[in-house]
């Protein structure tokens, strides 16, 4: 056996009391598991005091930005030095924001290639036309849901980033 069949083979297996149910409604609930596994990693990894680090820098940044406009016209290489200054605050905060991020991602990943086989027949009947199209495809169904879902979720869970 396979290392692929062995994964989709596990796979199906492990999402199986959820095909039950209609397709668009199974992806609904998948879409819900990775939303959830995501927001919950992230915020487990990105604390609350990494979020008042970055609000901070960003406070900073402002002010830094400020003065490199009004030092400009006067002295514009440290205007230059100052404008760096400010991009290396924000570096910080944005590679810890991706740190916490990269479990969802690698979740997401690894949910893809299975999703796409499973799912690739699935076409969403719309009640409105959207671009000229009355139905989606998985990714379409995908994406439209995933977006808000994780937008709310994100919000009910206080990551605020």
């Amino acid at each position: 056996m396979s290392l692929s069949s062995l994964y989709y083979s596990a796979m199906s297996a492990l999402f199986s009391p959820v095909f039950s149910l209609p397709l668009f409604l199974a992806e609904l609930i998948i879409i819900f598991i990775t939303v959830v596994f995501s927001s919950i990693t992230f915020r487990l990894l990105f604390k609350d005091e990494d979020i008042k680090n970055m609000e901070e820098a960003k406070r900073k940044q402002k002010e830094l930005m400020k003065q490199a406009e009004e030092i400009k016209k006067t002295d514009p290489k440290k205007a230059n030095e100052m404008m760096r200054g400010s991009i290396g605050l924000q570096k910080g905060g944005t590679s810890r924001m991706m740190k916490a991020s990269y479990p969802g991602m690698l979740f997401g990943l690894l949910l893809l290639p299975w999703v796409s086989l499973t799912f690739s027949k699935v076409a969403i009947a719309l009640p409105i036309v959207i671009l000229g199209k009355s139905s989606i495809g998985w990714i379409g169904w995908y994406l439209m849901n995933s977006l808000p879902l994780s937008l709310l979720f994100r919000k009910l869970m206080g990551v605020n980033v």
